[in-house]
């Protein structure tokens, strides 16, 4: 619990950079997750397995797919992203076999609780800052310092998933309105998303079969008349919300997508490779009004940077894990982290995310503890009805 503990907080701090090379800067988690590897490897001596292999084939494939559009544009260090990820989902998923779903949680729970204090104490350690982005509101964001890397807007989206993790009890509920606070003060509007969806999950879904429907109406209700409230009364966040589309971010991730058409029918069957999209359509577009270095909608990344074959896969993947959930009525946190995830993709995250890959480690675990359990209740059914026959 230790380790898998240690490995999460660095995953928390990746605005933390040991060294650069190029585009791509070595930070402590990278180490850490190799080292814990190499320790899983060697020192343990453990029997390691791949779970679920025909994931890690086609995520494999993916990247192999990656050198076709390379061989055109350029490497980027997406590529590498997206190999720390899945070699931080195998390492932790052979580390955390052993742990079950309470002492996960209190892992993911101890350590958001630690990040999120983190973040408050630079909140007040940062007052000037807020001060002037309260008394200019319509500059977008404050100009924070980060933890977690992608800027302040991803900073309260990571967060604000830790709160499924939490059960509904006064510990979550402190948790999510920490979070709700620090979406408004960063004026996130993904973040506040994902609030509501966590809420939803937490205290309505989470809350048993009997009386869903009346706790899933109550709750939508004091959402709905919380913000009517807010935007009369001029709040910011409530005025962002209204002004989506029209907004300076919501204008430059339309002035994007203008070119996704032309971009996708330039390399249609591969791609141009992981994390080359916006470098792309810049060519395409013959344009330097992209400054992003993404696409800010992940399914869209996927298709630019895979090609046509490479969302296939990624979209069987997709399909598969829906079903997963259906099947499980959503039981495990990790499956409402990484649907959010899904979600929220929609609007922000470019892939290649380390912490996507440690809640990946924790739903295989689970599905494979669920699997034993099925195949031992099975057994049992078995033993109980040739225990019944009578020679």
């Amino acid at each position: 619990m230790v380790i898998a503990a240690l490995v999460l907080l660095s995953m928390c701090f990746q605005d933390l950079v040991i060294v650069s090379f190029g585009s791509f800067a070595l930070k402590p988690f990278h180490v850490i997750v190799t080292m814990v590897f190499i320790y899983t490897i060697l020192a343990r001596k453990m029997r390691w397995e791949i779970p679920f292999p025909l994931f890690f084939v086609g995520v494999v494939v993916m990247l192999a797919i990656s050198m076709v559009g390379y061989a055109r544009f350029g490497f980027s260090s997406m590529f590498l992203n997206y190999v720390f990820m899945c070699l931080a989902c195998l390492t932790l998923y052979n580390l955390g076999s052993s742990l079950s779903d309470t002492q996960w949680r209190r892992v993911i729970q101890t350590v958001a609780f630690i990040v999120m204090t983190a973040v408050y104490i630079k909140l007040v350690l940062n007052i000037g800052e807020l001060r002037r982005f309260f008394d200019n509101p319509w500059a977008g964001h404050p100009a924070l310092p980060t933890f977690l890397g992608g800027g302040v807007n991803l900073e309260a989206s990571w967060l604000a998933m830790f709160s499924v993790f939490f059960k509904d009890n006064r510990r979550g509920a402190l948790y999510l309105i920490l979070a709700t606070g620090l979406s408004m003060v960063y004026a996130s509007r993904a973040g506040i998303i994902i609030c509501l969806l966590a809420f939803l999950y937490v205290f309505v879904l989470k809350g048993g079969k009997s009386g869903v429907s009346l706790r899933f109406f109550l709750a939508v209700m004091a959402v709905f008349l919380i913000f009517v409230a807010l935007a009369q009364n001029g709040n910011v966040l409530a005025e962002r919300l209204l002004s989506a589309g029209e907004d300076r971010g919501s204008q430059g991730r339309l002035n994007m997508w203008q070119y996704a058409l032309p971009t996708f029918l330039d390399a249609p069957l591969f791609g141009d490779g992981a994390g080359n999209a916006t470098r792309h359509m810049s060519l395409v577009g013959n344009t330097n009004s992209i400054t992003e270095n993404n696409v800010h909608m992940y399914f869209l990344q996927v298709l630019l940077d895979f090609g046509f074959v490479g969302f296939l896969i990624f979209m069987a993947m997709v399909v598969y894990f829906l079903r997963r959930c259906v099947a499980d009525q959503l039981k495990s946190p990790f499956e409402s982290y990484i649907l959010i995830y899904l979600i929220v993709s929609f609007i922000q995250f470019r892939g290649g995310d380390v912490l996507v890959g440690f809640a990946l480690a924790g739903l295989f675990v689970y599905w494979r503890q669920i699997g034993h359990e099925e195949e031992k209740s099975e057994t049992d059914r078995r033993s109980a009805r040739l225990g019944g026959v009578r020679p």
